[in-house]
């Protein structure tokens, strides 16, 4: 069930109908073919622009036909490229086919019998994969903020912590992988944290979006990623590489197969 994870989480090629468009000569993302019409009224005929009002344009005429949109300002990545160009609506990312960016934090406690991690049950009103599982801290990397800003602007939001009062804060690296759905396709990078808790410091849902946090042993996390789609689907990723890690998985029948998946969509730090 773990591979079947990565597998899910790593799709682009579930809905092949995507063409390439372009921002000043240099690759920026793909579009499912039934945007390809409106997209050529902003764009071109070519599908190729250098205007980021032409962009931000798109993104409205995109806006208005959809009936689930954000407005936070993500930054507007080209391929292969770590710096931002511009700015676009959170909702037009994945119509777009944009590089994204956001923030996973492992949330975990020692105990007397062993690791434990703190996961979060998203609200059931959530727009977004409601009352699932989650990690116990996460979220899209506004524009303009760099990921540990995100990190303790998450971290105070959705947990009730300030970042000062988490004993370590460890940066361990970079989850890829490219989600093609029928919204369009996620082309994800996750910056992954570690947070070392306190036993006596308890995560409280504060704004909203999280149900309850609950503080589990390592066995039953690897029980429900490993028999289940419990949790939000790019967030099992998180969790065995973490698992992985703490070699909570090394008698997993499929460890190196696991081990392999993550070699290709993970980069350590």
């Amino acid at each position: 069930m773990i591979l079947d994870h990565f597998a899910y989480a790593h799709n682009p090629d579930a809905f092949s109908r995507r063409v390439p468009w372009y921002f000043a000569g240099k690759l920026a993302g793909s579009f499912h073919t039934d945007w390809l019409t409106l997209a050529q009224q902003h764009l071109g005929q070519d599908l190729s622009t250098d205007s980021l009002p032409a962009v931000q344009d798109l993104c409205q005429a995109i806006k208005a036909q959809v009936s689930r949109w954000q407005d936070e300002p993500f930054g507007f990545y080209l391929a292969g490229q770590d710096h931002a160009i511009g700015q676009v609506p959170r909702g037009a990312v994945p119509h777009l086919g944009l590089q994204a960016y956001g923030v996973h934090a492992n949330g975990y406690v020692r105990k007397a019998d062993g690791l434990h991690m703190w996961v979060a049950k998203r609200a059931q009103d959530k727009m977004t994969f409601p009352g699932q599982w989650d990690n116990m801290v996460g979220g899209g990397l506004t524009a303009d903020y760099s990921p540990d800003e995100v990190l303790a602007k998450e971290t105070d939001e959705e947990a009730g912590l300030a970042i000062e009062q988490v004993s370590r804060v460890d940066f361990v690296g970079r989850l890829h992988y490219q989600h093609a759905h029928e919204g369009g396709l996620r082309n994800d990078c996750l910056f992954v944290y570690d947070l070392e808790l306190p036993e006596d410091l308890v995560p409280t849902p504060k704004d909203g979006e999280v149900e309850r946090f609950e503080c589990w042993p390592l066995a039953t996390l690897i029980d429900v990623i490993d028999t289940s789609d419990a949790f939000k689907y790019n967030c099992n990723l998180v969790v065995t590489e973490f698992l992985m890690r703490h070699g909570a998985l090394d008698q997993h029948p499929k460890r190196e197969q696991i081990q392999q998946a993550l070699n290709e969509r993970f980069q350590p730090a």
